[in-house]
């Protein structure tokens, strides 16, 4: 374990839905984040895991975090005033390479990925999908956003990939931008390919140090937290269990 934290305290705990909280933390000095690197979150007595940063201002930092595990769970409890330790950002962001011809995908917890960029670039359109409206973590933050439920609830109804296809049939795309589940991002791979766009994708792997050394969160020979977690269309295409398999917290590997 790497013990190199910056102790901030939590300014505000905010409900997002049912099972998703967002922690606004203090901004360490000299803070600079990437959108797409990830930053290791540490409770004491605890554990520490890693959490892409869903917005920055002046002097805070927001993590929004899906409560489904123990460690998760026990971050949801945390109460305001109360301090944790952050180290990081850490691994490979997204580079933007046109706000031209392009779009932001985010599917479920994985807009707090794709939040800041959006954020930040807000003529690049955003296709944002979930389960249903409940489900939808920032309902009203960003402007240039067209929602997808698979219940139909919000926003136009089906999976996002399918409204994704559908979109690019009608645009003339060139770059895509993209977060959420791997089977998900190897759809998108697979429409991106076919129509010639560039993809760049931000991939979730169970990673215990977040500096390469575990080798927890192996992807063939790549380590998602150095080498990624953001790869492109091509570096995608050739890694064999993209979208098939992950190693768990024991190292095991087993099917997505």
């Amino acid at each position: 374990m790497i013990h190199n934290y910056n102790y901030v305290r939590i300014k505000q705990k905010i409900q997002r839905t049912d099972d998703v909280i967002s922690l606004i933390l203090e901004k360490p000095d000299d803070f600079y984040y990437h959108p797409g690197q990830f930053i290791m979150l540490w409770v004491p007595e605890v554990n520490e895991k890693p959490f892409a940063v869903s917005d920055i201002t002046q002097d805070s930092i927001e993590i929004t975090i899906r409560a489904i595990g123990e460690f998760t769970l026990k971050v949801s409890e945390l109460r305001e005033g109360e301090g944790a330790g952050i180290r990081g950002p850490f691994g490979r962001g997204f580079e933007l390479v046109s706000r031209n011809d392009s779009v932001i995908v985010a599917g479920g917890v994985g807009i707090a990925c794709m939040s800041l960029l959006a954020l930040n670039n807000p003529a690049i359109p955003l296709l944002y999908g979930s389960r249903s409206r409940s489900d939808i973590i920032f309902p009203r933050r960003f402007q240039n956003c067209i929602y997808a439920t698979d219940d139909g609830s919000l926003g136009e109804k089906g999976f996002i990939t399918d409204i994704f296809r559908e979109y690019a049939g009608n645009n003339r795309l060139k770059f895509v931008y993209a977060c959420g589940p791997e089977k998900m991002l190897l759809v998108l791979l697979d429409i991106c390919r076919k129509l010639d766009i560039k993809l760049y994708a931000s991939l979730e792997r169970y990673m215990k140090c977040g500096v390469g050394i575990c080798g927890q969160c192996a992807i063939d020979d790549r380590i998602t937290c150095i080498d990624g977690p953001v790869f492109d269309d091509i570096s995608l295409s050739n890694l064999r269990e993209f979208g098939k398999y992950k190693y768990n917290k024991s190292g095991q590997r087993e099917e997505i």
